[in-house]
């Protein structure tokens, strides 16, 4: 991905990044806000988005909204604290494009990466590096 296709996927209405946030309360009082964060489609038809466990970890609704301002409830289907990442389901997908997964085996010291997320709700950030070390423990 160059610096300028960056700029393609994230104007592109059919992007596969999206926001979400989770939110937590009791019955009828008021829904107390819990967090907010950024995620990736990675199964279109299935509505299948990774984002990080903190996001919707305790969350009694989690809402997705799509680069192009759809709206989606969703549910945790999966989740693993000790690495912070998260599998969400999107009710009743629509539409959805999914963005294509790299062979992670393939990874080389020295490989251009790039980071993309929505910290804080500020927006579709990007950032780039290089890829320093493989076999590290996080």
């Amino acid at each position: 991905m160059t610096p300028r296709s960056a700029r393609t996927v994230l104007r592109s209405r059919n992007s596969p990044f999206c926001q979400g946030g989770g939110n937590g309360g009791n019955g009828g009082q008021q829904q107390k806000f819990m967090a907010l964060g950024s995620g990736v489609i990675i199964d279109a038809a299935k509505g299948y988005v990774v984002t990080n466990n903190h996001v919707v970890d305790n969350a009694n609704v989690i809402k997705v909204q799509l680069s192009d301002g759809r709206k989606f409830d969703a549910k945790v289907v999966g989740k693993d604290p000790r690495s912070d990442i998260a599998l969400i389901q999107i009710q009743n997908p629509k539409n959805l494009t999914a963005i294509k997964l790299a062979d992670s085996d393939a990874l080389r010291v020295g490989d251009y990466t790039v980071a993309i997320g929505n910290p804080f709700g500020l927006g579709e950030t990007v950032t780039s590096g290089i890829v320093s070390a493989l076999g590290v423990a996080a």
